[in-house]
């Protein structure tokens, strides 16, 4: 299982390119609050992001990604997806659709 909380680990968010992980644990324990309310695992496309991978993929200098308070969670179908965004307003301010 994880080693940040029941179901997340520190991998999960590391960096693609450096694998630096400086992911905020607090956010990752409110994730696991989310997690656990879906009732669904949660596959993390983007956690983390140095500066060189920010600028990489388009994000702006003060991306959360650079703080370590953002990840961007995969959904596999139109459903899940839907179940995610009814739940995930109960613990994040920002959700980002794409």
């Amino acid at each position: 299982m994880g080693d940040l909380t029941t179901n997340f680990s520190r991998d999960e968010f590391k960096c693609p390119c450096c694998d630096a992980s400086e992911i905020n644990v607090g956010f990752v324990m409110r994730l696991q609050l989310a997690r656990d309310a879906i009732g669904k695992s949660m596959a993390i496309n983007s956690g983390y992001r140095c500066k060189s991978r920010n600028e990489a993929v388009g994000g702006v200098e003060s991306s959360a990604h650079r703080k370590g308070l953002a990840a961007d969670v995969r959904c596999s179908n139109s459903s899940d997806r839907m179940l995610f965004l009814s739940i995930l307003p109960d613990f994040f301010t920002r959700i980002g659709v794409a």
